[in-house]
């Protein structure tokens, strides 16, 4: 099989991940275990993402934090940052679903410098919106409202023709948390 064969299951995990996170986990790792023959570490990295990514959308945790953690060790230093800023992104819902929120900041920041740094706008906006969901769950309201309403902006700016239903989830949540209804 060829990289591009390799980088086509990916994109098949990806589609996978939240219809059929099993799944999307195993053709992951059919390009992980092809990626390490091939000592390709760019591609085993983002095979470890989709395999994390997978696992914590199914609950498995630990795993997730395991292939991320890998992930992270595989990518640093090289010249890869949207994937290096998705193992970040991912490993802080990992954490937040563990409800260890210090460490889900550490990761988010992490992730959101590289975004910032390499104009991933899309991966920014949805970084602010996660970091103003903790903030939200810390009830730290007005800290949240100023990150959901960052991330709303960045999105509206990328002239996307739909609304994110998560940022808009998130502030109609911190609006009732702050019975402002």
């Amino acid at each position: 099989m060829t990289i591009d064969q390799q980088k086509k299951k990916l994109e098949d995990a990806k589609k996978l991940e939240k219809i059929n996170p099993k799944e999307g986990a195993l053709l992951a790792d059919q390009v992980r275990q092809f990626a390490r023959a091939k000592k390709d570490e760019c591609l085993e990295a983002e095979a470890l993402l989709r395999i994390g990514r997978c696992s914590y959308l199914k609950g498995d945790l630990e795993r997730a934090t395991t292939a991320l953690n890998e992930g992270l060790l595989l990518i640093d230093g090289k010249d890869a940052m949207s994937i290096e800023c998705e193992l970040n992104l991912s490993m802080g819902n990992t954490y937040y679903y563990m409800e260890i929120h210090d460490q889900a900041i550490i990761y988010y920041t992490r992730a959101l410098d590289i975004a910032k740094k390499n104009n991933l706008k899309s991966l920014e906006a949805g970084i602010y919106n996660n970091i103003g969901a903790i903030f939200s769950t810390l009830d730290d309201h007005e800290t949240s409202q100023e990150y959901i309403i960052r991330a709303m902006k960045i999105h509206e700016a990328l002239n996307k023709d739909e609304p994110n239903l998560s940022f808009i989830y998130n502030l109609s949540e911190l609006y009732y948390r702050n019975k402002q209804f």
